[in-house]
């Protein structure tokens, strides 16, 4: 079993440019010995593109698949939600949502092993219950079982032995997740878009061109796809 020399710790952000702020603190060099760990959705943890995130996602440029070779990682994520729009994971399941956070688990289990400089896991959380993970964005649709999970699985990285031994072998596990995401995504666009149909529909709307409509969701899922900065490089 492994066994590694981590200390978790939980801070509370109480303003810019101090303990809590995520963005600060990666560059202070008292930090130098801490991994943070940072709350996003599956869908832009995929995305080898993106700048800061909001929250505690503003290290997102520092996790370990986007930054350069050669460089070392300072931050690693952990899904709460598949995406924005299908905001935080509303129940806890044995095969997608638990496979996600599952494989996040594994990567900051490696990225401590590959790094043991890092003695200390460093999250943001809860005001209330500092023991869990602290989800401001997606704090009114994240299932208390799925963060209590999530939360129980960083308290004991220590010991977490990954089921996969490289983050390429991760990452491929994780491409297989990608398909039910997209779904996931389009499903609750598709809803807001009927729903705002309903609102806004007037007698002739079903005469109106399409362009006026708006693309169909197939359109839209076929732009991720074949845009220049693919979701899954």
């Amino acid at each position: 079993m492994a066994s590694r020399k981590v200390t978790v710790v939980s801070t509370l952000f109480k303003g810019k440019n101090k303990d809590g702020d995520f963005k600060w603190m990666v560059k202070q060099p008292q930090n130098s010995d801490a991994l943070f760990v940072i709350a996003e959705n599956f869908l832009d943890s995929m995305r080898d593109d993106w700048d800061e995130g909001a929250g505690t996602a503003v290290p997102r440029p520092f996790c370990p698949q986007r930054v350069k070779p050669g460089q070392t990682p300072r931050a690693v994520g952990v899904p709460t939600g598949w995406s924005v729009a299908a905001m935080g994971f509303p129940f806890m399941d044995s095969v997608f949502i638990k496979t996600a956070i599952d494989l996040s688990l594994d990567r900051i289990a490696l990225v401590l092993d590959q790094h043991p400089q890092y003695t200390r896991l460093v999250y943001s959380a809860d005001a209330d219950s500092p023991r869990l993970i602290g989800v401001k964005i997606f704090e009114s649709t994240l299932s208390d079982e799925v963060r209590t999970y999530i939360s129980d699985g960083l308290h004991n990285i220590a010991n977490r032995v990954p089921q996969k031994s490289t983050l390429k072998s991760i990452r491929k596990q994780e491409l297989k997740l990608l398909p039910h995401t997209l779904l996931a995504s389009e499903s609750i666009n598709g809803k807001a878009s009927r729903k705002r149909g309903r609102e806004d529909e007037e007698p002739s709307s079903s005469k109106r061109p399409a362009a006026a409509r708006g693309p169909p969701a197939s359109s839209r899922q076929t732009t991720l796809f074949t845009s220049h900065t693919r979701p899954f490089s």
